[in-house]
């Protein structure tokens, strides 16, 4: 497989840069000042060029763990599918029928359990997704309805610093009503009729 092969390749990239890096640590060891710095200066561009390798290795390992948990292959297998897929509708067909009548029953049947899989799979995802948006959903106005239910406390909280007025004021109140009241009351009689 072609994956493979360029994971094998970068291995052995990457141990040759190791070794390449231990023999110039061996001869930095021995070498006199100006060997040392240009050995120095080779071995930072070695150790720069294999941090790269490693970084891409475990980008390239991180793609293909997030292709496989979204459900899609990586990008080699694909190809190879689409070739397979090119090369079953090139082959000759007979009696004016279809290559896909060409195919094995098992290969057919094989075929049909995979498209149902990834079927159920998108469906799963599908179903996660929703799930996921609801719960979200749900969550957004809960914490809205407390922040409602919260200022509508600090309202009232307020309210009554603000608006009503203290018993002591009342009852003021009613007896100022009331006296007010008698002394109309006398000065309309204490009014001469004209």
């Amino acid at each position: 497989m072609k994956h493979d092969q360029e994971a094998r390749e970068e291995r052995e990239e990457e141990a040759g840069l190791l070794r390449k890096i231990a023999r110039l640590d061996a001869e930095i060891e021995t070498a006199g000042r100006f060997t040392v710095w240009v050995r120095r200066s080779e071995r930072a561009l070695l150790t720069e060029r294999l941090a790269t390798l490693r970084r891409k290795a475990v980008l390239t390992r991180y793609r293909n763990i997030m292709n496989r948990l979204n459900g899609h292959p990586p990008v080699h297998a694909r190809l190879q599918q689409v070739r397979r897929e090119l090369e079953r509708e090139r082959q000759p067909t007979w009696a004016g029928r279809h290559p896909r009548a060409l195919r094995p029953r098992a290969e057919e049947a094989e075929l049909e359990r995979e498209r149902e899989r990834e079927e159920s799979r998108r469906a799963g995802v599908e179903e996660r997704d929703d799930h996921r948006k609801g719960v979200e959903r749900a969550r957004r106005a809960r914490r809205e309805a407390q922040l409602r239910h919260a200022e509508q406390r600090e309202a009232l909280q307020e309210w009554p610093k603000e608006e009503k007025p203290s018993e002591g004021k009342r009852s003021q109140e009613k007896g100022r009503g009331s006296g007010g009241a008698g002394e109309s009351r006398r000065s309309e009689e204490s009014r001469p009729a004209t």
